[in-house]
């Protein structure tokens, strides 16, 4: 059975820098750079500073307004006032799982733990007049690893029993859960591995190379400066944080050969850590300006990278 703590797939509660939607770049950035530096630690943010940051990245004035006060809305940073000067500080709830978001997401790739062979299986019954039910369990099974084999059989490579269980416990729906070996052969029309459609992930790992791959190959041969660092760190981790909510993990027995995971986990690796130093300086240069007591105390968060206890700085 799958060791707990090697489970490639990560916890779907600790993913979110915040949840990634279409039209929210800005929010999906801001999320980022909150997840990656001190700024709590440091005194908080204005909203000039946000404003600052953002255009780093090309986003407009009112666009980096409009992702600050959606992001404060639903309450990952709470205004403090001091006088007629309003900072930004990440809440203390959000404070809390911080670390195990940033964690679980620049982490992800770094394991491929042993598979016994067995699939979760999870059965349910929900009537076709409770649409809305229906379509919330077959969503949180889907972010907690498992895909639909048939119209209410989903399955799952890894021992999720518990998740599901929980899911089903908290919606108020009956599962039967089963743990098994599918018998039939590797090639079958029938294997569960087919449930998993893998085309789109690898287009996101196709185009993660696409767009980052030279960018490694400079930082390594130090061609990177750090005007370009800030950018190109928080961009590195939204792209990887995209690809971790969307690939299922799956064991390697039941992946192509080709299969890019490793190659695309190197080119991040090598960006994340590699552009660290240089996207602090460009962070506190452009605080400088606005929040200089920021800017002299604003850090890198302090991650590992793999689970063999590297870490980013």
């Amino acid at each position: 059975m799958t060791n707990a703590n090697d489970d490639p797939w990560p916890d779907p509660e600790v993913v979110d820098l915040p949840r990634q939607q279409a039209g929210s770049s800005s929010q999906a950035l801001l999320g980022a750079l909150l997840a990656d530096y001190t700024f709590e630690d440091a005194g908080g943010l204005t909203s000039e500073a946000v404003v600052r940051l953002l255009a780093e990245f090309g986003i407009s004035a009112s666009g980096a307004r409009s992702a600050l006060s959606r992001i404060v809305k639903r309450g990952l940073l709470v205004p403090h006032r001091r006088g007629r000067t309003v900072t930004y500080r990440i809440s203390d709830t959000a404070r809390l799982t911080h670390r195990a978001k940033l964690g679980a997401v620049v982490r992800f790739g770094t394991t491929a733990p042993h598979w016994d062979g067995l699939w979760t299986m999870a059965i349910f019954s929900v009537p076709e007049t409770q649409r809305i039910l229906r379509q919330r369990l077959r969503t949180l099974l889907e972010s907690n690893g498992f895909a639909m084999f048939a119209d209410a059989v989903w399955v799952c490579p890894w021992d999720r029993r518990d998740n599901a269980s929980r899911i089903g416990s908290d919606l108020g729906v009956h599962l039967a859960l089963f743990r098994g070996e599918f018998l039939s052969g590797d090639d079958s029309e029938m294997a569960p591995s087919r449930a998993f459609d893998l085309r789109e992930v690898r287009k996101e790992y196709d185009t993660f190379l696409a767009s980052h791959s030279d960018e490694a190959t400079a930082i390594v041969r130090g061609q990177l400066t750090a005007d370009r660092a800030l950018m190109l760190r928080t961009t590195v981790l939204r792209d990887w944080r995209r690809i971790a909510a969307l690939d299922p993990a799956l064991p390697q027995q039941l992946l192509p050969a080709d299969w890019p995971q490793v190659d695309a986990r190197r080119v991040f690796e090598t960006l994340w850590t590699g552009l660290g130093p240089l996207a602090l300086t460009r962070l506190r240069t452009l605080l400088e300006e606005d929040i200089p007591a920021v800017a002299d105390n604003v850090e890198l968060m302090d991650i590992e990278v793999s689970h063999r206890g590297a870490s980013t700085t």
